[in-house]
């Protein structure tokens, strides 16, 4: 078996990161996904949350939302409509918003667009703060 794969994130701007891995753990829609070489061919729907990478023996943590992921012939890409880098979250920042899009949400009906809008939102806060924990517990 395989052991070291290639992988890429490409956002709709730029290709976030190009490297050779050992691992990768994202998050799908419908939990979390580990992936390591000589995976068979595989497609899904990434979800929003922390996404880890190993390579070297070090690992990194991106935050990543919106997209989609596909593992073919030794390549894992990735591709999302956010990708933030762990180093880059201000916790202090992002618990004042998700206060405030908590208190948002509280007043807008379910049923309205915007709740939907502002879920999102919220979600990708909150993965934000998760991202960074887990990236402080390594």
């Amino acid at each position: 078996m395989e052991s070291i794969f290639s992988f890429e994130i490409v956002s709709p701007t730029k290709r976030v990161v190009s490297t050779k891995v050992s691992e990768v753990v994202l998050p799908a829609r419908d939990g979390e996904v580990g992936v390591l070489g000589g995976h068979e061919n595989f497609v899904g729907l990434l979800g929003t949350g922390a996404l880890k990478f190993v390579s070297d023996s070090n690992d990194s943590w991106l935050l990543v939302s919106s997209g989609t992921y596909q593992y073919l012939n030794g390549k894992l890409v990735v591709t999302a409509e956010v990708v933030e880098d762990a180093k880059d979250i201000d916790t202090e920042g992002v618990k004042k918003r998700v206060v405030e899009l908590e208190k948002e949400l509280s007043n807008i009906p379910a049923t309205e667009p915007l709740h939907g809008v502002k879920s999102l939102e919220l979600s990708r806060e909150k993965a934000r703060l998760e991202v960074n924990r887990r990236m402080k517990l390594n």
